[in-house]
């Protein structure tokens, strides 16, 4: 196999993929991969040859031939499971050339295969991961128009009142001075202007006399730039000149020059003026004023003189939401239910119209199945649905029932998608209604029917009078295949989970026995089964459940037994079956209905089509039971299916005459019968932008690039669009900037444009003194005259059909960034042209730095550069705001996105989540109020099943950052970790792994008080308070850790004295009774007459009720979270988890201990790990240990002698 591969070789470097594109595509999905591991030097665009560097690193080597394995994937892929892996080091390091440190590497996918040098790995399996949670800052969404004001109270709070200025000292400068006018006009200017902080503010008064250096005036047009040359000297002059510049072209440059410029050297002289009206209205009068009120800038715009800012975008929460009839469902974060929801869907359209199969239909009702809870919980890959990269990343849905184009009922399947309020449809995979059943009914049968046939009599060939085990009769493919059988005469044998499911089956099927009816919570049906087969097993086995009961399954089948898969988990999982069970000749088949929509002509879903159809001619196809949930109850619907307690067949009610339209999240799609025009896009951002219009619907693109296709990873990024997502895209080497050749490009589109995305652009940076007026031009030429050419065509040939028309602009012309006056000027004559086409255009977007690809991570640095106190923002971040930008209104022509680097840290350390952790579990148990558990449930004790564990698997790892191994950890976690695990992620984003021994946490010294833990005084004085006329004094007993320092603070709000009582060396250690006595001594030495009042914390609710028994005058008894049986109901629980008594006591301090040979052996173990942690001496865990057990087994053998007289709260 080697010596075969070793023929390929890098013929055509230019088209093979760079180690900076390969990574740069990692970088997008989600990898972060750095240093020793960036080891793919480069590979060929067929991704089966390349090279690997050599850094004397074995792991980071094997590591990188994973990635070469990876390149072909797409989305987050984690490697499961190597089948093998083999290394000859001597070969190896033989393989290396000692010219360039590389070695080949070769990839056959056909075989699973992958070497390099020595190395050889086969059998790589990779799982797809879901990180929806990103650490990103959010990003700033502002318009370009804003003025912030403080409150009173924030104003008062920054002025400093200085009345004598002469003789006051002045420590710092400040950003603003009012000057309050005076009687003599007269001013200390030099002191003024030295408390002001450069680039700061001085308020006075009009009239007051203010001296200036002589104002120098220059008339600013775009003829050549010759005006360049004169700017260099003026800003070059005295710091207190004013050097004016004035422009009356709209589509001018001004702004975003003037506010570069103004970053640089010199800049503080300048001011601007940008006239934007028809009429040239600058004359001497409004000049003069101008110069007087001395503003930096000054724009004209209809009469009213203003000036361009920031403020943030005021949008309504209702504006992400849309009325409308056309939506579907998909659930936003992949293993998170709550997420689920309605979307705005695309316009159907049929890309044949003349075949005369394809329709339309209006869904009226729409099942669930199982695949659409296993996709929406992440138990199941959208790998393992073919033809899933197709599918715009919704999969939900198989069935519908509703009406076609032409008004006739039809009921159908879908390959994905057809949860939905419109579809469209191949008629092949129809049937009509019959008259006698309702829509609602209609919608149980497609899927049950056709997947029962095609399993049991295509693939099963079924014959009469066959035994046949079904399982989970009461579901929908179980009901159907029950109603099948039967027609067959065979002989039926099924599974339920509750008495109510059992008599439901036999009230529906009158031939279904007990005794053919087992319980599918355990494997005993085998047993049962077996024994009323007398041994022989069944003919047939249509098989959903995984793990132990499949392979009991498996063990039943007789001899020339047929195994019917149509669980797709464990095939998916890849699970092992055994090869014992084909020695009777049985054959194992997995049924996948999906397989059957590939091909509508395929000669098994013909007979499948037909069968149904006679199925429901003769009788035997019948509607099943339907558990209906409303549109706006998805979520719901979704969580009772998973927890397995329906009947028959979840359906969810889509039309609603009373009320046609859907609330649906708002969505940017693109019509694929219209073309779009990306400039630039063949840059890092257009390709990528490129890709999102495609999974956002568009088919059709023309991406400019004067330069054409140069790199492997430009050509791999388009031959997959074009391959996966059939999309058409071709490449003009048309020159925009030219009028001619723009006017061809917009007049032979042979399609109706849709948009326009201005993306192209040169980067000629440097300080303005040092830029030539040829660096000015190229970098204006394709951003101004592009974007003039574009604007100017699209209004000829395009007006009517022209959906988005978007440039993307930069921060730097907003903000200012030094070096940078010719690209801040490109970008504002843009923005300028965009406000003329406010009307009917769509916003110029101010981007701050782009992050993962483009300028700055090629030319600048990392995602985490700072560019003009900017970050660069994430890719996905980017496309989420562009999609959310072109949602608003069209009256807003100039938005703004950027991330301030400042804001990161803080960002960094806040908490992602609004609803708690508890909140959300709770829901996903159907608990309506979380604070009624308690704190010591487990999630078994709850209910949890294995979907749900899946469900909070992800949501752990997703939003926590915590790995559990399987669902059986999840299920032992108690509500009360779960609330510690919500509160340390609020302060922190440390990783933390919980696994079934173990749990891992970094504690401080500082959170250990030797002085509580272990105390010293037996009764604290906590709280001293004039006594009361009915009490004197409090006494609180200590919790079982002994001591009462948690309640210190209830402490000082209490009008009486309090004393803690707390557990000391000479405190009795044999009963509750003999502790309860001792403290009535020492109690009555600091009381010696009265009434008492004594409280009793958890643990020492136990102590405080005996007492309460010993000394006959206590006037009350305070039970705080505790009562006399409180401990011992715990420990009896914890007990039960236990078989033998070693297992009980050592979990309390770690369960692994539990193979030592003593008590006091586990202890000093334990004691030794603890002390590298906290410090504190072997000697002190092991006695507090000693204390907290011993006091948990005399509070779990304490019974009060007798009932409390006294009043107790």
């Amino acid at each position: 196999m080697q010596k075969f591969h070793k023929q390929i070789k890098l013929n055509n470097i230019e088209k093979n993929l760079q180690t900076n594109e390969i990574y740069r595509d990692f970088n997008l999905r989600g990898y972060e991969y750095s240093g020793l591991f960036r080891g793919i030097n480069q590979i060929d665009i067929n991704e089966i040859y390349g090279e690997l560097k050599w850094n004397n690193e074995w792991i980071s080597y094997l590591d990188t031939m994973l990635q070469v394995h990876l390149i072909t994937s797409q989305g987050l892929q984690l490697p499961t499971r190597i089948d093998s892996l083999r290394i000859d080091p001597k070969h190896h390091l033989e393989s290396i050339s000692s010219l360039t440190s590389t070695c080949s590497v070769y990839v056959d996918y056909w075989n699973s295969l992958c070497f390099s040098g020595g190395i050889e790995l086969f059998g790589l399996h990779c799982t797809e991961i879901f990180n929806f949670y990103s650490q990103q800052p959010s990003i700033k969404s502002l318009d370009y128009t804003l003025v912030t004001s403080l409150s009173n109270d924030e104003i008062n709070k920054k002025i400093n009142l200085i009345e004598n200025l002469s003789s006051t000292t002045i420590i710092t400068t400040v950003d603003l001075v009012i000057v309050n006018k005076t009687e003599t006009n007269i001013y200390d200017w030099e002191k003024l202007l030295s408390i002001c902080k450069l680039n700061g503010f001085i308020l006075f008064s009009l009239g007051t006399i203010v001296p200036r250096e002589q104002l120098q005036i220059n008339n600013f047009i775009q003829i050549n730039f010759q005006w360049i040359e004169q700017i260099k000297i003026l800003s070059s002059s005295s710091s207190l000149q004013r050097v004016w510049l004035i422009s009356n072209q709209i589509d001018n440059g001004i702004i975003g020059f003037f506010n570069c410029l103004r970053r640089e050297p010199g800049g503080q002289s300048l001011r601007c003026i940008h006239i934007q009206d028809s009429e040239y209205i600058l004359n001497e009068n409004i000049l003069n004023t101008l110069k007087t009120r001395d503003l930096t800038v000054n724009i004209y715009q209809n009469g009213v003189r203003g000036s361009y800012i920031h403020q943030h975008l005021q949008i309504s929460k209702d504006s992400t939401w849309v009325e409308t009839d056309n939506a579907h469902v998909n659930v936003l974060n992949r293993g998170d239910l709550s997420s689920l929801t309605w979307l705005q869907s695309p316009i159907i359209t049929t890309n044949n119209i003349n075949d005369p199969n394809l329709d339309t239909c209006t869904v009226h009702y729409a099942s669930l199945n199982f695949r659409d809870i296993m996709l929406a919980t992440g138990k199941l890959s959208p790998e393992a649905i073919p033809g899933y990269l197709k599918m715009q990343g919704c999969l939900l849905g198989l069935e519908f029932s509703g009406l076609d184009s032409s008004g006739q009922r039809i009921m159908g399947l879908l390959s994905a998608k057809g949860l939905a309020t419109k579809v469209a449809i191949d008629k092949r995979y129809s049937w009509y209604v019959p008259d006698n059943w309702t829509l609602e009914q209609a919608a149980t049968i497609p899927v049950v029917y056709s997947t029962a046939y095609y399993a049991l009599v295509v693939r099963g060939r079924l014959k009469r009078g066959e035994k046949i085990l079904i399982y989970t009769g009461t579901g929908g493919v179980g009901t159907a295949a029950i109603a099948i059988a039967y027609s067959y005469d065979c002989e039926v044998f099924t599974t339920v989970s509750s008495i109510e499911k059992r008599e439901y089956l036999k009230k529906l099927f009158p031939n279904l026995n007990d005794e053919h009816i087992a319980n599918s919570r355990d494997t005993t049906f085998e047993q049962q089964i077996r024994f009323n087969t007398k041994g022989k097993g069944v003919d047939i086995v249509l098989n959903s459940l995984t793990e132990d009961k499949l392979q009991a399954s498996v063990r039943l089948l007789a001899q020339h037994g047929r195994f019917l898969e149509i669980g797709k988990f464990d095939l998916s999982q890849n699970n092992p079956l055994g090869m014992g069970i084909f020695l009777k000749n049985t054959t194992f088949h997995g049924i996948l209905l999906d397989s059957l929509f590939e091909n509508a002509n395929d000669d098994d879903w013909l007979h499948v089509h037909q069968l149904v159809e006679q199925g429901i001619q003769n009788g035997i196809v019948r509607p099943l039971q339907s558990n209906v949930f409303n549109a706006n109850e998805i979520e719901q619907a979704f969580r009772f299916m998973s927890q397995g307690k329906h009947m028959g067949k979840v359906v969810i009610k889509v039309y609603d005459e009373s009320r046609p339209l859907i609330r649906a999240l708002r969505k940017t799609w693109f019509s694929p019968n219209k073309i779009y025009i990306i400039t630039g896009g063949l840059g890092g951002f257009g390709l990528e932008l490129t890709e999102w219009l495609v999974e956002s619907g568009a088919r059709n693109l023309i991406l400019c690039s004067r330069s054409g296709i140069r790199t492997g990873y430009q050509l791999k990024k388009i031959t997959y669009l074009e391959t996966f997502l059939e999309a058409k895209i071709s490449i003009s080497k048309l020159n925009i900037t030219n009028e001619n050749e723009c006017e061809k490009l917009i007049n032979q589109c042979t399609l109706p444009i849709g948009g326009i995305f201005h993306l192209a652009a040169i980067l000629q940076d440097g300080l303005f003194e040092n830029l030539t007026i040829e660096q000015f031009n190229q970098v204006v030429d394709i951003k101004y005259n592009g974007i003039k050419n574009l604007d100017k065509y699209t209004r000829i040939y395009s007006q009517k059909t022209l959906d988005y028309f978007v440039v993307f602009s930069s921060i730097n012309c907003g903000h200012g960034n030094a070096g940078q006056t010719n690209y801040g000027y490109a970008n504002s004559t843009m923005e300028r042209i965009c406000e003329q086409r406010q009307k009917d255009g769509l916003p110029a977007i101010q981007w701050g730095a782009i992050g993962d690809v483009g300028m700055v991570i090629e030319n600048l640095g990392s995602n985490d550069t700072v560019i003009g106190g900017t970050l660069p923002q994430r890719m996905t971040s980017c496309l989420e705001t562009i999609d959310y930008f072109l949602q608003q209104s069209t009256n807003i022509p100039i938005v703004s996105s950027y991330i301030l680097a400042e804001k990161l840290q803080k960002t960094l350390g806040s908490s992602t989540t609004s609803i708690s952790l508890i909140e959300t579990i709770a829901n996903i148990l159907g608990i309506s109020d979380a604070s009624t558990v308690s704190l010591d449930s487990t999630l078994a004790d709850l209910g949890l099943d294995s979907l749900g564990s899946v469900e909070i698997k992800q949501l752990l790892e997703q939003k926590y950052s915590i790995s559990l191994a399987n669902s059986k950890e999840i299920q032992q976690l108690t509500i009360k970790r779960l609330k510690e695990i919500d509160s340390n992620s609020s302060v922190s984003t440390t990783t933390t792994t919980i696994n079934n021994t173990e749990t891992k946490k970094t504690l401080s010294i500082s959170s250990f008080d030797l002085n509580q833990l272990l105390p010293k005084d037996l009764i604290v004085l906590l709280n001293e308070k004039v006594k009361s006329n009915k009490y004197q004094h409090l006494f609180l007993i200590h919790s079982i850790e002994g001591h009462v320092e948690m309640l210190r603070e209830l402490s000082q709000l209490l009008p009486i004295t309090v004393f803690r009582i707390q557990s000391t060396n000479d405190v009795p250690n044999t009963s509750i009774e003999d502790i309860a006595a001792y403290y009535i001594k020492k109690i009555v030495e600091i009381q010696l007459i009265g009434t008492y009042l004594i409280g009793g914390y958890s643990f020492g609710a136990c102590i405080a009720v005996e007492i309460a028994l010993q000394l006959p005058s206590i006037a009350q008894l305070l039970l705080l979270d505790g009562s006399h049986s409180y401990v011992a109901t715990h420990t009896k629980q914890y007990r039960t988890k236990f078989n033998e008594p070693k297992y009980a006591e050592a979990a309390v301090i770690l369960s692994d201990l539990a193979n030592l040979p003593s008590y006091d052996a586990r202890l000093l173990f334990a004691a030794e790990i603890l002390n590298k942690t906290i410090n504190i001496g072997i000697d002190n865990i092991i006695l507090i240990a000693k204390r907290f057990h011993n006091k948990l087994l005399l509070a779990e053998k304490y019974i009060p002698s007798n009932k409390i007289q006294c009043h107790t709260i």
